[in-house]
């Protein structure tokens, strides 16, 4: 019999559990665990953000929905969307946007998303991905459109500027305009 005394303690570490089951088994399915976008370049790239944007705007791989909040009050008449495969952090991202009224997030594989209305992509990636999107960026995104990536380049592509972040890493936020 569970004494009612334990039954906090065993329900948090049953949920401590489930949650990093969940986290192990998408980053192994995925290739890569959530990583959050640090200040240090967060800041740095809200400076590389366009001023205005023709379209709707999405971030891919959105994980905890920080980054999307952030995009919601930069770009408060447009929608954003934030895409993400991973169940917990989408719902994790859904939560925590809850409140914005211009933020939309959605649970799906983004290689396989429509891009006809995109007007700015923002993404941190890993290289494979990056590789992937930049085949699927020069097919489907519309001339004009921004894409804003930290840390990782878009193979093929010229930025058409570089940012480096003021952390360790001097991390470049890359910001290129489709052709």
């Amino acid at each position: 019999m569970i004494n009612a005394e334990h039954l906090p303690l065993i329900l948090t570490l049953c949920a401590g559990t489930l949650i990093t089951t969940t986290i192990v088994f998408w980053s192994l399915r995925l290739g890569i665990t959530p990583t959050p976008t640090s200040g240090k370049v967060r800041a740095k790239l809200l400076e590389t953000l366009p001023a205005k944007v023709d379209g709707n705007i999405y971030e891919l791989g959105s994980g905890f929905g920080s980054l999307v909040a952030v995009l919601a009050k930069t770009y408060p008449d447009q929608v954003i969307y934030g895409i993400e495969r991973s169940p917990l952090p989408c719902w994790i991202s859904r939560l925590r946007c809850l409140h914005l009224k211009n933020a939309v997030i959605l649970q799906q594989d983004f290689f396989q998303h429509e891009w006809e209305e995109a007007g700015l992509v923002v993404c941190y990636l890993y290289p494979g991905a990056m590789e992937t999107l930049s085949k699927v960026f020069k097919l489907k995104l519309k001339k004009g459109c921004y894409i804003v990536s930290h840390t990782f380049r878009l193979p093929g592509w010229e930025p058409e500027s570089i940012n480096k972040a003021k952390d360790l890493y001097r991390s470049p936020v890359y910001r290129y305009r489709c052709p």
